[in-house]
């Protein structure tokens, strides 16, 4: 063949190839077309429904669904936005046969069946439950649940999906709340609700507190302490209240101790102090937010303090008849710590020469008539009422005049009575006897007190009223009055005699002496009696 004939031959297509390829495309694609088009069902989990549902195909539609019970009864479905759900409400943990039937063009059916377990109830975690202030009662379940409801109160949560977490009711917002519950849930919307059990809350307690006051506290550094029943998170210390005002700090010494600590010369003896600290939460808040229920009233009151030191005070200050000396390189301090702790000295009498009766009274350290005359003296000294133990208003004021120097210029007053006859009175002050004259004391149905009492009362003039033994009222003026016990008291009065029991009671004087007498004596001042056989003073 010639190089022309190669060139120009015409071609010739294989008779067998063509026919082929056709066949097999169009197979192809009447078989993509067929798998499209064919009906088909596909199911998954769903964490609402049932289950979902999948339908494929060309104009594919349900055509049945329903579900077999394990005793044979059946339940119609319904398929709503791709999921399926029961007609009623179905029991949990049991199984059930899902039975799907779809349809396709051409009238081509489709059936699936699957097999469902419904979730079962699941379990709460803790039937006990503490609930923080603040929130709601909040229950944990093991599994998802979608609905939860209690009977008393009736109320009912409704998840948005099923969760492990439901809070139930309103937050709560106080301490001491508790309450039990009946519970009853369910794991799908579309299932019974069963019984859960009886789940018992309670909010975290009220807050309390105790105090600690020390028995015999040294009050420049420590008043008291307050310990809480649990950690606070807030104290509040701002508004803790000490009535009266004590300056001072609180400190705190752990997570629920706090102490006070005063600052300057503390609390005076006798304090009645009352601590008061807020209910509510404006008040000390714990870290789990519980607080007072209502406002704590602490009230206590400082020990009294030594007689030792009421003395030194009462010497320094001219109201007994002893003068007090601080030992050499002794503390000198005035603080409330030295009423506890009183500083090392010396006491000697103010005049060379003591009455016996007087001198025999004496006693360092130790409370007698002595020191309650003295202090009566100065409480009229400072108009202060009458007390028969030291105050703590007596021992602010008795301080105070320490501080100030105020050295009382009356001078020391006693009286000394004898029923030796013929009655006798002595008046001693500042070291001589001022006054001796006849007196005239109490008849045997009516005697005058023995012993040693101070001055209670003066009056310049009175009427004195009362009853003789013999049933005669009486009503007798008398003037210059001391009363030292009851009704027993040194005053003037006019008789033609003294010297003898004439008397219902009270030591009789001279007028021209009682005035005498009564400039002499002031409030506290010692009145001693001694009986038939007594010496003089």
């Amino acid at each position: 063949m010639t190089r022309y004939q190669r060139l120009h031959r015409p071609k010739v297509e294989s008779g067998y190839r063509r026919p082929l390829g056709l066949i097999g495309l169009a197979a192809v694609v009447v078989a993509a077309g067929l798998w499209f088009a064919w009906p088909r069902i596909s199911v998954q989990a769903s964490r609402t429904a049932m289950l979902r549902v999948s339908l494929s195909g060309i104009a594919v539609h349900l055509l049945s669904a329903g579900a077999l019970t394990p005793d044979g009864g059946a339940v119609p479905l319904s398929l709503s936005n791709g999921r399926l759900w029961p007609a009623h409400r179905l029991a949990a943990g049991r199984s059930y046969r899902i039975l799907l039937t779809a349809e396709g063009p051409f009238g081509w059916l489709i059936t699936d069946t699957t097999t469902l377990k419904t979730p079962a109830v699941p379990h709460i975690a803790s039937h006990r439950v503490a609930v923080p202030i603040g929130e709601a009662v909040t229950l944990h379940w093991s599994a998802p649940v979608d609905m939860v409801a209690i009977q008393q109160p009736r109320l009912a949560v409704k998840l948005p999906r099923p969760g492990t977490t439901v809070s139930i009711g309103r937050p709560l917002t106080s301490p001491g709340l508790s309450g039990s519950w009946s519970v009853t849930a369910d794991a799908r919307g579309w299932e019974i609700p069963q019984a859960v059990g009886t789940v018992t809350w309670h909010t975290v307690s009220w807050l309390t507190a105790r105090t600690t006051v020390p028995a015999a506290p040294t009050l420049a550094t420590s008043v008291l302490t307050v310990h809480w029943s649990s950690p606070l998170s807030r104290p509040n210390l701002a508004h803790w209240r000490m009535s009266p005002s004590v300056p001072g700090r609180w400190t705190q010494v752990s997570s629920s101790s706090f102490t006070f600590h005063p600052s300057g010369s503390g609390v005076a003896p006798g304090t009645a102090v009352t601590l008061s600290i807020p209910g509510g939460s404006t008040g000390p808040v714990s870290v789990a937010h519980a607080y007072l229920r209502h406002t704590l009233h602490v009230s206590w009151t400082t020990p009294q303090a030594t007689t030792l030191r009421l003395q030194q005070w009462l010497a320094e200050l001219g109201y007994l008849p002893v003068s007090w000396t601080p030992a050499p390189g002794s503390s000198q301090s005035l603080s409330w710590s030295s009423a506890y702790s009183p500083p090392a000295g010396s006491f000697s009498w103010r005049y060379p020469s003591v009455p016996a009766a007087l001198a025999a009274l004496w006693q360092p350290g130790q409370w007698n008539v002595m020191v309650q005359g003295a202090m009566m003296h100065f409480e009229h000294h400072a108009g202060i009422a009458q007390t028969s133990a030291p105050t703590a208003a007596v021992w602010r004021a008795l301080r105070l005049a320490v501080l100030g120097h105020q050295v009382v210029t009356t001078g020391y007053s006693y009286t000394y009575v004898s029923e030796t006859l013929p009655e006798q009175l002595w008046l001693w002050h500042d070291g001589r006897i001022v006054v001796h004259t006849l007196v005239n004391t109490g008849i045997p149905a009516t005697p005058t007190y023995l012993g040693t009492y101070p001055v209670y009362q003066k009056l310049l003039n009175q009427t004195m009223r009362g009853v003789n033994p013999n049933g005669v009222p009486y009503a007798d003026a008398v003037h210059w009055v001391n009363y030292f016990w009851g009704s027993n008291a040194v005053h003037g009065f006019v008789r033609a005699s003294y010297g003898f029991p004439q008397s219902l009671g009270c030591v009789e004087v001279p007028l021209t002496v009682a005035a005498h007498i009564y400039a002499e004596l002031p409030y506290g001042a010692l009145v001693t009696v001694k009986p038939p056989g007594s010496g003089p003073l």
